[in-house]
């Protein structure tokens, strides 16, 4: 489940299950932490197991943790990503051209960023710079942080 939450921009949560004897667990990774049910015997209660294995045969995409927002494309032999913004202008598509870092994905818990060049579908000639960031809700936004800087510099200059 770490695996899949590092190496695939797409995935915001994994699923995964554990079997040890008759003792089955279903696990659920994201970005704030793990999750794990109390285990129940597959032997003894075989509708549970029949029941998670079909809920996931089932599930849309979304529902497996794959990101709706982020679509792979091929472009040029390699692959890239369509990352949909939604702004203060309205929804915005960009493509991305590489990735800047990732190294902030290794790790489960966190924001999992990744920083991307990238240009905007509707205005190709504009490289710019997308950082797609899994924002915890206790924690204040980077852009806020930075303000907060820039407005005490401004009053501490003669």
């Amino acid at each position: 489940m770490e695996h899949e939450l590092s190496v695939d921009p797409r995935r915001r949560f994994a699923l995964g299950i554990t079997i040890e004897n008759s003792n089955t667990r279903l696990w659920l990774a994201l970005r704030a932490g793990v999750i794990v049910t109390d285990d129940f015997n597959f032997i003894t209660q075989p509708e549970l197991l029949i029941k998670i294995f079909a809920s996931f045969a089932f599930a849309d995409e979304h529902e497996l943790g794959w990101d709706p927002t982020l679509r792979p494309c091929l472009e040029d032999g390699r692959i890239a990503y369509d990352i949909d913004v939604n702004d203060l202008t309205g929804l915005r598509t960009f493509r991305t051209i590489a990735m800047l870092a990732d190294h902030a994905t290794a790790a489960i818990c966190g924001r999992g960023t990744r920083v991307f060049t990238a240009r905007e579908l509707t205005q190709p000639d504009i490289i710019c710079v997308l950082k797609p960031v899994w924002q915890n809700i206790c924690h204040r936004e980077e852009g806020a942080t930075l303000k907060d800087v820039r407005n005490e510099l401004k009053g501490d200059r003669l």
